[in-house]
């Protein structure tokens, strides 16, 4: 009788160690996966923190580049302003020229070579004057131009 009891016994301390084997087992792979999801949430609650530092760089940048888009083109306006304003100016400018032109024209005066030499000298210094203004324009322009530019690309 001790032996079919021996042999029970071995049986069902074999099955023990089998149900303690596979539950050591499913415990260490529970615990593997809990160390991975944590892993893995900390490496996303670090990228989440980067993307919001850097969302709030770029949003800075942007009302950075906003102003500046807004200064530049009220400089535009300010300018655009100035020039409206000159060509009145350049048009009585232009009458002015033509009028001296005609007199420089007209038959034989005495100072008619005098009457030249003034009429180019005003003729050279409405050209200078106009010449620094679309310069100024250009200038402006450019800059202008220039900023739209980076703007665009930032808002790509």
């Amino acid at each position: 009788m001790n032996r079919p009891l021996l042999i029970t016994l071995a049986a069902v301390l074999t099955a023990l160690c089998g149900l303690c084997l596979w539950q050591w087992k499913r415990e260490a792979d529970f615990r593997a996966a809990i160390l991975d999801y944590h892993t893995r949430l900390e490496a996303e609650t670090k990228a989440h923190g980067e993307t919001r530092q850097r969302v709030a760089v770029l949003e800075a940048e942007v009302a950075r580049i906003t102003k500046l888009r807004d200064d530049t083109e009220a400089q535009y306006l300010k300018t655009l302003e100035e020039l409206r304003a000159l060509q009145p100016d350049w048009a009585a400018r232009g009458l002015t020229i033509e009028a001296l032109s005609r007199l420089a024209a007209a038959p034989a005066v005495e100072n008619q070579s005098a009457a030249i030499a003034k009429q180019n000298e005003l003729l050279k210094s409405l050209t200078a004057e106009r010449d620094a203004a679309i310069e100024k324009l250009n200038a402006r322009t450019r800059e202008f131009n220039a900023l739209t530019e980076k703007y665009n690309k930032l808002i790509r």
